[in-house]
């Protein structure tokens, strides 16, 4: 009985996500924004925890890429609202 040998994963064979905690990239590093487009290009998924949704995370054009820069990109696959102050975790 032969046994199968584990085969190597290669970086277009793993799954990428990316967080952004409290940050607001689109504003704060725009170059940024043009590979998180070629990050979900690849497959990436952008999962953003913060206190107010962004509008230049929810959809950002990037002017160096034809394609964004005329129709945008939607950045963030998964949004989670943080509430910010002392009594949001007793609701």
């Amino acid at each position: 009985m032969s046994k199968e040998q584990p085969r190597a994963l290669t970086h277009q064979q793993v799954p990428l996500g990316i967080v952004l905690l409290g940050s607001n990239v689109a504003n704060n590093q725009p170059v940024t924004t043009k590979y998180l487009h070629y990050a979900k290009q690849n497959g990436a998924k952008i999962a953003v925890v913060n206190t107010f949704r962004e509008p230049g995370l929810d959809r950002y054009w990037v002017p160096s890429v034809l394609w964004s820069a005329v129709l945008g990109t939607y950045l963030s696959d998964h949004w989670n609202v943080a509430r910010s102050g002392w009594l949001s975790w007793q609701r």
